[in-house]
C-alpha cells in the first residue's frame, strides 16, 4: 500500500509560487496540473507542440538541424526496452505530448516527431554505423522516457512485457 502524500501549491504573486509537500514528482507533476486546469488558461492540444501552430510561429525553423537516421542501441534498449510497435509508439507519444510536455516542455515537437518518423522508416535489420552509436544512446534513452512517463497516466498502454513498468511512490 502507497504512503498517501500531502502538499500545498500556493501563488504569493502572479510571479511567484511556493509547494510545500512530497517530491516524489508524480505528486508534485498532479498538483500543478490540477493548479493550471483550475486556471483558465488551457494546454496547447498535442498536435500544436508536435508540429506547431500557425498562429505561434518558430522564429528560428530554417536553423533547426535535422535528425539524422538513427536506430534503438541495443545496450541501453536491454536495460530501459526496445521500441514499441509503431501504433503504440505513436498513442504514447500523444498521451507524452498532451499530459507532461505542457508542464515540462524539454522537448522540440517537430525535431521528436521527425525522429520518431525516422526510427520507424528505416529497416529494422540494418546495423547503425559505429560514428552513430553515440547519436542512438540518447535518442534511445529520450524515447524510452517518454513512452514509460505516458504509462503513467495510461496504464492500459503497455509496453513489452517484462519490461520495468514505472511505478509512481
Amino acid at each position: 500500500m502507497a504512503t498517501p502524500e500531502i502538499g500545498s501549491l500556493t501563488a504569493h504573486s502572479p510571479q511567484e509560487s511556493q509547494f510545500v509537500g512530497s517530491s516524489s514528482g508524480v505528486f508534485f507533476i498532479n498538483t500543478v496540473r490540477q493548479a493550471f486546469f483550475s486556471s483558465s488558461g488551457e494546454f496547447p492540444p498535442p498536435e500544436d507542440t508536435l508540429v506547431g501552430s500557425e498562429s505561434t510561429p518558430h522564429p528560428y525553423a530554417q536553423e533547426e538541424t535535422p535528425v539524422s537516421q538513427w536506430q534503438y542501441d541495443p545496450t541501453v534498449a536491454g536495460v530501459l526496452g526496445h521500441a514499441p510497435p509503431q501504433s503504440l509508439a505513436r498513442d504514447l507519444m500523444m498521451v507524452y505530448f498532451k499530459v507532461w510536455h505542457p508542464l515540462f516542455p524539454f522537448l522540440h515537437g517537430p525535431t521528436f516527431l521527425n525522429a520518431m518518423e525516422l526510427l520507424y522508416s528505416q529497416d529494422q535489420t540494418q546495423t547503425a554505423p559505429r560514428s552513430s552509436l553515440a547519436h542512438n544512446t540518447p535518442w534511445t534513452t529520450i524515447f524510452q522516457c517518454v513512452f514509460h512517463l505516458a504509462t503513467l497516466v495510461r496504464p492500459d498502454l503497455q509496453l513489452a512485457p517484462g519490461m520495468p513498468h514505472p511505478t509512481p511512490t
